[in-house]
């Protein structure tokens, strides 16, 4: 899972920083900057889409996890 690699990589020198307090924190923060930021992402049908519309072939999601995507296609 995403998080478990976010709090593992967390800081090494003893510092604390809330973002990676636990394997929860990482998504709270997501969750807090999508609301604050009004930030949107687009549906996976829609990311594709945006791929398809932009000349890939057989676009498709190589990964995914929760919020986070890796796509492509064929030129």
């Amino acid at each position: 899972m995403g998080a478990d690699g976010s709090v593992a990589r967390g800081p090494r020198d003893g510092g604390r920083d809330p973002r990676f307090a636990d394997t929860a924190a990482p998504r709270r923060f997501l969750d807090a900057l999508e609301v604050n930021e009004r930030d949107q992402p687009l549906t996976l049908g829609e990311d594709l889409e945006v791929l398809r519309h932009a000349g890939l072939k057989s676009a498709c999601a190589f990964w995914l996890e929760y919020r986070e995507l890796v796509s492509g296609g064929i030129a």
